[in-house]
C-alpha cells in the first residue's frame, strides 16, 4: 500500500520475495557441501589406481578435476534469499495467512507479467517459446526440439514461477506439467560413473540447487 499498489501490469504469480537471513543459511548449507566435496575429493585422490591401464586413470584424473571445479563453483555460487510467497490484491492479503511479517533487510520485486515459457537443460535447442494456454512441459520440450542423449528423462522438473518446484514425469499413464507463463522447465543430465561409484548425494544436491537457482531467476525475468 505505500508503494501505491499493484500496477495493471503486475504478475503477482511471479513476486519474488528474499530474506537475508535465508541468503546466509542457504550460503552456509552450500559451503558445508563444498567442504563434503572437497573430502569426498580427497579420497579418491588417495585411493589406488583404477584398474584397467592408463585410459581409466585418465578418466579418474578429469573426474578430480571436474568435482574440483565443481566446489569451487559452489563456494562462488551467489544466494537471494529467496522465500515461496502468495501475493493477491491487498486486501485479500492483509488478513490472510500470506501477509509476511517483515524484518529488516526483507525485498519484494514484482515483475511484469511474462508472455514466454522457458526450456532449459538437456534438449536439442534451449530457449524460450512464447505462452499457449493449455500446453504442459511434454508439449515444450518437443518444441525445444526433444530430449538429447544424455538427458535424465526420470528428474525434469519444472520451476514454477513463484519458485515452488513440480517434478515433470513423463511416461504413457503421465503428460508432464501444466504450464504457465513464466514458467521454466528443466531437464537435467544424466548423472555419470566415477570410478565405479555413482557420484555423491552432496554432488546431486549441488546441481540441482544451482540449475534450480538460475532456473527461478530466469522465471522472473531476472536473467
Amino acid at each position: 500500500d505505500r508503494a501505491g499498489g499493484f500496477t495493471k501490469d503486475a504478475f503477482l504469480v511471479g513476486g519474488r520475495f528474499t530474506r537475508e537471513k535465508i541468503a546466509r543459511l542457504k550460503k552456509e548449507q552450500f559451503e558445508e557441501m563444498a567442504d563434503n566435496l572437497e573430502i569426498d575429493v580427497a579420497r579418491l585422490s588417495a585411493a589406488p589406481p583404477v584398474a584397467g591401464g592408463e585410459k581409466n586413470v585418465e578418466k579418474q584424473k578429469i573426474a578430480i578435476a571436474g568435482l574440483k571445479q565443481l566446489a569451487d563453483k559452489l563456494r562462488k555460487a551467489e544466494h537471494d534469499g529467496r522465500l515461496v510467497i502468495k501475493l493477491m490484491s491487498s486486501d485479500k492479503l492483509r488478513n490472510s495467512g500470506y501477509n509476511v511479517i517483515l524484518r529488516d533487510g526483507d525485498a519484494l520485486y514484482i515483475p511484469k507479467r511474462p508472455d514466454s515459457v522457458l526450456v532449459m537443460g538437456e534438449v536439442y535447442n534451449s530457449m524460450a517459446f512464447l505462452y499457449e494456454e493449455g500446453s504442459n512441459s511434454d508439449d515444450y520440450i518437443e518444441r525445444a526440439g526433444g530430449l538429447t542423449e544424455i538427458a535424465n528423462e526420470d528428474d525434469i522438473y519444472v520451476v514454477k514461477a513463484d519458485g515452488s518446484v513440480i517434478p515433470a514425469k513423463r511416461g504413457f499413464f503421465t503428460s508432464g506439467v501444466t504450464m504457465g507463463t513464466g514458467d521454466v522447465v528443466v531437464v537435467p543430465e544424466k548423472r555419470r560413473i566415477i570410478s565405479g561409484m555413482e557420484l555423491t548425494k552432496d554432488i546431486t544436491q549441488i546441481l540441482y540447487q544451482l540449475g534450480l537457482s538460475a532456473a527461478a531467476f530466469k522465471a522472473v525475468g531476472v536473467l
